[in-house]
């Protein structure tokens, strides 16, 4: 019966997906990236990413790869590390969620990191066209989901009258801050889109993009994401040359204009951008107040309060807002202390070389760009980075995605004496199995 089954479903599934093994990478990436922008719940995001990927890597599963997988440093590093962070909860389990679901999600975190890794250097051996690929789907994926949107709204009033969300995900909308912080990431990719581009017109497309994207960040009221889209246009600004320099900068100048000439005043009857200073932190340093105080003991201070728990906080002790830390950094010192702040810091170090060592080999500073949008977006909102299953977050998209390629694509440059310590030999070419 075993023979029997593995001639009938096993063998040919293993042909097929042999043959689609490129776009079946392209997908898997496509589902999880792009998928962010329209479909409904982050199950279904996930669910896509795992089964394309789990395609896509069937046919050449072997306990071969499987130890040479396992005998590189950075998957040593990054398996050991997160092992031991989930050790270390299980000492605080008295910290942990009251629920089955938030705990098995956080285990999966660390097998899920390890596949994305593994399929975006996988998709990146297909080649610059691949890559770009991806990108342009994710932005054209973006435009979409703001024309359907703006479609929900029906009317410019209404736009006006409320913060923009995209309408594509969940019943109630994505909340307006991970709306702007998602827009003005794809409105990042569009312009290292439109940089690179070797027409005229091919170049107005992707700039129209960006600007519409830049316009409907703008129009959330997101702060985080005008911080970050100051960054990225700063650094595009600064990598290009010629007029296309100048044009890096115009959409982010034309979308503050647009905002601060058609958003509507204040209950005190100021501008826009006034009334985004009125607004205060917004509950902020009464959240951070609160974490600190919860960090000063020896332990906690060091190995933070674990993965499992949970970020939200009582509300008579850190205010209305505190269903999660709104900091990246603060969030990773609440789960695991001086400890996870360093791993974080020490990755995301790691993860601007490679982006940097990408930008001074091909002249193209799109992981630089993103990075740089993550990194400063997410100083006043976000939880943890480095997981996958925080569906309701935008970290995969916005650290991860550019982290995971960045390290992906600078593994596969040219490099004097590099020396690669897992190469297996498949027919006549060489495939590596390591994790950039």
């Amino acid at each position: 019966m075993p023979v029997l089954s593995q001639r009938l479903f096993i063998s040919p599934l293993l042909r097929w997906a042999s043959r689609h093994r490129a776009r079946l990478l392209w997908l898997a990436l496509a589902s999880f990236v792009a998928g962010f922008y329209v479909l409904p719940f982050g199950e279904a995001q996930h669910t896509l990413f795992v089964l394309f990927a789990g395609l896509a890597l069937l046919p050449g599963i072997t306990w071969t790869k499987i130890r040479a997988l396992a005998s590189t440093i950075t998957t040593r590093v990054l398996s050991v590390g997160l092992v031991a962070w989930l050790v270390l909860t299980l000492v605080l389990w008295r910290e942990a969620a009251p629920a089955w679901w938030p705990l098995l999600r956080s285990v999966l975190n660390a097998p899920l990191l390890v596949l994305f890794f593994l399929i975006a250097q996988r998709a990146c051996r297909q080649g610059p066209g691949a890559v770009q690929l991806l990108l342009k789907t994710l932005v054209v994926t973006a435009v979409a989901s703001v024309l359907v949107s703006l479609l929900k709204i029906g009317s410019w009033q209404a736009i006006l009258e409320t913060r923009f969300q995209n309408w594509m995900v969940y019943t109630t909308g994505l909340n307006p801050v991970l709306t702007g912080l998602s827009y003005g990431f794809a409105a990042m990719v569009a312009l290292c889109l439109a940089r690179l581009a070797a027409t005229r017109g091919t170049f107005l497309v992707w700039w129209l993009a960006a600007l519409l994207l830049i316009g409907a960040a703008f129009f959330t009221h997101s702060r985080c994401a005008m911080l970050g889209m100051i960054a990225g246009t700063g650094a595009l600004f600064a990598t290009t040359e010629g007029w296309r320099r100048w044009a890096m900068a115009g959409p982010l100048l034309a979308g503050a204009l647009l905002f601060m000439l058609g958003a509507p005043t204040g209950a005190d009857s100021v501008g826009a951008m006034h009334d985004l200073v009125l607004r205060g932190d917004t509950g902020r340093f009464a959240i951070y107040s609160a974490v600190w105080c919860r960090m000063q003991d020896a332990f906690s201070f060091t190995f933070g309060h674990g993965l499992f728990a949970t970020e939200a906080l009582p509300e008579d002790e850190a205010g209305s807002m505190a269903f999660h830390a709104h900091s990246m950094y603060v969030a990773t010192f609440y789960h695991g202390g001086v400890m996870g702040l360093t791993f974080l810091f020490a990755v995301l170090v790691i993860g601007l070389e490679r982006a940097w060592r990408c930008f001074a080999v091909q002249r193209d500073p799109v992981w630089l760009v993103l990075l740089l949008f993550g990194i400063v977006g997410l100083m006043f909102d976000g939880s943890m980075p480095l997981r996958l299953m925080t569906v309701t977050r935008i970290e995969p998209l916005i650290v991860i995605f550019p982290l995971a390629m960045a390290s992906a694509v600078a593994a596969r440059l040219p490099a004097p004496k590099r020396q690669t310590s897992s190469v297996v030999l498949v027919g006549e070419r060489e495939e590596s199995w390591t994790v950039a």
